[in-house]
């Protein structure tokens, strides 16, 4: 994992970047650890604005090189070789990393460092970084097996903007929730270019939990994360940008990916683009997104092989509003109920466009979509337009209908739709409609098969 990071860049290059927009000061000196000053905190204390403090290849750990604290200077913290894996700060489960609770600006940084093994606490939040306030910058750092009793078990954000780029985090375990990072309380870090692997939370979200905050979270890969609900990500009343990510194999009871939650009615500001999700599972619904009012538009993504246990093996829309556009979904499964690609159950008016279902699967109904709004009052209406169904199946094992799509109760609207090959054990092998109503214009339908009735239509 660690070689997927870009370790042997200059570190003037580096420093020189991160500088960009903050301030710079004339006569910054260097003030070596050891060599200069005894420990971290030492070289930290007898640091002015602007300067470096630049630590040797080593592990450090014990009182001074733990539990540190810039204390309101905006000055850079960093390894002499510019490689974290040679630059160690240990916590051995029994201290804490840094804190930045003084208003530190992107100017105090931390460069080329692993944190591992802290336990901070009380308050038991946030390991590594407990970031209050404050808005420093953290590069080409790992954080790894950092524990906390309650929220973020490597980082915790209150009130914090800090810019997090080129890290990776690696087995962290929250207690709580946000396994790698918890954001709250109005937060907007901006996380770019990171790796989060094997981190877990007991809670919600296995790598990020984003609480009340607006996150930017671009180029980043999740694999293997783990929590209650939302495998790598849990949003709850947040609006937030995740674009150019990977999603692989996380795993959750709801949102096997990204769970996204709010209590304070349908919010669709956010968005998920450009993104990845392959082999995520839910034990429940929403192998790759579980979607409750918090409803992002879903744009340009790829959904391969995702798992529900239940509804939604890709996508599952419990309440909201469904935006989808420009996405493939391949081999999505739904394993015990509907919608192999995606079910929407949310009374709503949803939109998906420009979008491909192949070789997706569901036991029940809806290899490819299940509409099946749970009320019948309102607006319920689902249009599929330029969106193209083949090869999407029920499971044999199971008498399901609508290979391709499933709607009951709904108004269904397709234009400009081709559905082809697509398969039901019982009926409707490429559509079926069920005490809704069906629109179609200029739709192509050709070799769908069912076994019962209506190979094309039932």
């Amino acid at each position: 994992m660690y070689r997927k990071l870009s370790f042997t860049l200059p570190v003037v290059a580096v420093v020189g970047s991160l500088f960009l927009g903050a301030t710079r000061y004339a006569n910054a000196d260097i003030i070596n650890v050891p060599g200069d000053q005894p420990t971290i905190q030492a070289g930290i204390d007898a640091a002015l604005n602007g300067d470096e403090v630049v630590i040797a290849d080593g592990t450090y750990t014990g009182a001074g090189n733990i539990n540190l604290n810039f204390n309101g200077k905006l000055i850079t913290v960093r390894s002499a070789s510019g490689d974290p894996t040679l630059c160690i700060i240990d916590g051995a489960l029994a201290n804490g990393g840094f804190t930045f609770n003084s208003g530190e600006t992107n100017a105090a940084v931390v460069d080329g460092l692993t944190i591992t093994a802290c336990q901070f606490g009380p308050p038991s939040v946030g390991a590594a970084f407990l970031i209050q306030s404050s808005s420093p910058t953290i590069n080409n750092c790992i954080l790894s097996n950092n524990f906390t009793g309650m929220d973020g078990g490597a980082i915790y954000c209150d009130d914090a903007s800090p810019t997090i780029t080129n890290c990776a985090f690696i087995g962290n375990f929250a207690i709580g929730s946000g396994g790698a990072i918890y954001n709250s309380n109005t937060s907007t870090p901006q996380i770019s270019d990171c790796t989060f692997e094997d981190n877990t939370a007991i809670g919600d979200g296995g790598a990020i939990y984003n609480n009340t905050s607006s996150p930017g979270i671009n180029n980043c890969t999740f694999t293997n994360n783990n929590a209650d609900d939302g495998g790598a990500i849990y949003n709850h009343d947040s609006t937030y940008a995740i674009s150019n990510c990977t999603f692989t194999n996380n795993d959750a009871d709801n949102g096997g990916a990204i769970y996204n939650v709010t209590s304070n009615g349908i919010n669709c500001d956010a968005i998920i683009a450009n993104c990845t999700f392959t082999g995520n599972s839910a034990d429940f619904d929403g192998g790759g997104i579980f979607n409750a009012a918090l409803c992002p538009t879903v744009t340009n993504c790829t959904f391969n092989e995702n798992t529900a246990q239940t509804r939604g093996g890709a996508i599952f829309v419990q309440t909201g509003l469904a935006t989808i556009t420009g996405c493939v979904f391949t081999g999505n499964i739904a394993l015990t109920d509907v919608g192999g690609g995606v079910a929407i159950i949310a009374p709503n008016d949803h939109t998906i466009e420009g979008c491909l279902f192949e070789s997706n699967s569901a036991a029940l109904a809806g290899g490819g979509i299940d509409y099946s709004p749970v009320e019948a009052k309102g607006t319920n209406s689902l249009t599929v337009c330029n969106t193209n169904f083949a090869g999407n199946f029920t499971s044999p094992e199971f008498l399901g209908v609508g290979g391709a799509i499933s709607n009951t109760k709904g108004a269904l609207d397709l234009e400009n739709c081709t559905l082809d090959s697509n398969t039901a054990t019982s009926a409707g092998g490429g559509i079926y409609n069920a005490g809704g109503s069906l629109t179609l214009t200029l739709c192509v339908l050709g070799g769908n098969f069912a076994a019962d009735n209506g190979g094309g239509i039932a």
